[in-house]
C-alpha cells in the first residue's frame, strides 16, 4: 500500500469491528467517519451530553443572534390589525386581475403550465351514469344551486360545518340521474333520515 493512499477499512468506535468503505463514499468523508452504522453512531453518544451545552452566546459580538422568541400578544394584535387593513385596500377582483396578469406573463415566458383538468364530459376519468353513489353525490353539490328550505317540511335550516346550505338532495327514483333535476328533492337532515328509512323498509318488505 502507498504512503498517501486510503485505506479502504476501518475499526469502529462502538463495536469495535473491521468495515469496508463503500464505492459510494467519498475520500474526504471517509476520513471522518468513525463508525460502522448509524446503529453504532446512535448508542455511542446516548446519554452523553451535546458539545454545545452550557455554550453562551456573546451579545457583544453578537447582539441579534439566537432571538427565535414567540409574539407577544400585543405583537400579534398589530400584525393581525395590519393584515385587516391591508385586506380591505383591495377587491377580490384587484386579485384576481392580478392572477390573470401573472399567468399572461407565465405564458408568453412558456413558465405558466396549467395543470388544472377539464371537468364533464372532457375529462378522461368522466364515467357518466357508471359513476359511483358517492362521485354523483359531490357533483350534485357542485353544481347544483340550494335554496336552503326543505321540500318536505318548508323549514328553512342553518348551516353547520363547513356546509354553505343546511339541506342535502335526496334522490326519488333512486337512480341518481344527474339531468333531469325534477327526481331530486331538496330536504333538511331529518327529512332525509325519514325517507331513507322507508327505502330500507320497502327493501325488508320485497325480500
Amino acid at each position: 500500500m502507498q504512503p498517501n493512499s486510503i485505506p479502504l477499512s476501518k475499526i469502529c468506535k462502538q463495536c469495535n469491528k473491521e468495515f469496508v468503505k463503500k464505492r459510494s463514499e467519498s475520500a474526504k468523508y471517509w476520513k471522518t467517519k468513525p463508525f460502522c452504522s448509524r446503529l453504532c453512531k446512535t448508542t455511542f453518544f446516548r446519554g452523553k451530553s451535546t458539545w454545545n451545552k452550557g455554550m453562551t452566546i456573546d451579545r457583544e459580538k453578537y447582539p441579534t443572534m439566537g432571538h427565535f422568541q414567540k409574539h407577544t400578544p400585543e405583537a400579534l394584535e398589530k400584525i393581525t390589525k395590519a393584515n385587516k387593513e391591508n385586506a380591505k385596500k383591495h377587491s377580490k377582483e384587484f386579485f384576481r386581475e392580478n392572477q390573470k396578469k401573472a399567468i399572461k406573463v407565465g405564458l408568453s415566458r412558456g413558465s405558466y403550465k396549467n395543470n388544472s383538468a377539464p371537468s364533464g364530459d372532457k375529462n378522461p376519468s368522466w364515467l357518466g351514469e357508471e359513476a359511483s353513489y358517492n362521485a354523483k353525490h359531490r357533483w350534485i353539490q357542485k353544481n347544483w344551486k340550494k335554496t336552503g328550505t326543505c321540500q318536505k317540511c318548508g323549514k328553512v335550516t342553518k348551516p353547520f360545518g363547513r356546509r354553505k346550505w343546511g339541506t342535502e338532495w335526496h334522490s326519488i327514483d333512486r337512480k341518481y340521474d344527474r339531468e333531469d333535476r325534477s327526481l331530486w328533492l331538496e330536504v333538511c337532515i331529518k327529512c332525509h333520515r325519514k325517507l331513507d328509512k322507508l327505502w330500507i323498509l320497502e327493501d325488508m318488505t320485497e325480500k
